[in-house]
């Protein structure tokens, strides 16, 4: 299966989310994901722009995100992808993103593995700011 991605990602002011295209075969579909899943990736306020941009700078985990919600079938009502704050996370155990010198984390489990994981850290985790974005977006 080739999933494309068209160059179309967007605000929409009346559903509260950025909004990208994907393709499979016949299916054209949208791909949702609302205000509230970017508060855990922004240290500043989610306006609409910063919103945009978090997209930009996260797109290959979104993109993959959305690629693997098509292949279970998980889909909306609408017949449409919607990737919830759970869908991050579930990501990021699987393929951390890294960005910088900063990475973000699964969240350590408990235990001697989390003193191991404290011990060990050798990146610094914290949410982006549009201060990371790499120069020439």
């Amino acid at each position: 299966m080739f999933f494309t991605f068209p160059e179309d990602a967007r605000w929409n002011a009346d559903r509260q989310a950025v909004e990208f295209g994907v393709e499979i075969g016949e299916y054209h579909g949208m791909v949702r994901v609302p205000r509230r899943v970017f508060q855990r990736l922004l240290a500043e306020r989610p306006t609409p722009e910063r919103c945009v941009e978090a997209y930009f700078l996260q797109r290959t985990r979104f993109e993959r995100v959305a690629e693997r919600k098509l292949r279970r079938r998980l889909l909306t009502e609408d017949g449409n992808v919607e990737i919830t704050e759970r869908d991050l996370r579930d990501s990021s155990a699987a393929a951390p993103l890294s960005v910088g010198p900063w990475r973000l984390q699964p969240a350590p489990s408990s235990g001697a593995a989390e003193r191991s994981h404290r011990a060990s850290a050798s990146t610094i985790s914290r949410p982006l700011s549009l201060q990371d974005a790499p120069i020439g977006l």
